[in-house]
């Protein structure tokens, strides 16, 4: 749907007036180091798919049991745990490749990003 408003923007009589920097919204975030082996860390990887995909599984089933709460919570979460299991599926998948080609000792660091509770990255280095 397209909105167009080619005439002035008409606010109504009880608005405030509110700063610029008062209005624009900045993401909160923070990021997690864990350093190891490329084992290791795929084994970290391995735990957390494990964990998306049994917690997406149960909020299913609270969904399945009904109501609006239910359905809202499935809703929510699962797509918080569809959001990890991807960032944690590709890194899982690029450790792999190191494992291959490095061996499983090749030290190995990982970085998890986050903007208030969503995850925004799952970066490995050598």
């Amino acid at each position: 749907m397209e909105m167009c408003y080619n005439g002035t923007l008409v606010m109504p009589s009880n608005y405030a007036i509110v700063n610029d920097n008062e209005m624009e919204y900045v993401q909160g975030g923070w990021s997690a180091t864990v350093t190891g082996t490329v084992s290791s860390i795929r084994n970290r990887l391995s735990a957390i798919i494990t964990a998306c995909i049994t917690g997406d599984a149960v909020s299913i089933a609270v969904g399945a049991l009904g109501g609006i709460a239910g359905i809202v919570f499935a809703g929510i979460s699962g797509g918080w745990f569809t959001n990890i299991l991807s960032k944690a599926s590709d890194a899982h998948s690029k450790a792999e490749g190191w494992i291959k080609k490095y061996g499983k000792n090749k030290k190995c660091k990982m970085t998890s990003t986050w903007a208030i509770l969503w995850c925004t990255g799952i970066s490995l280095s050598i």
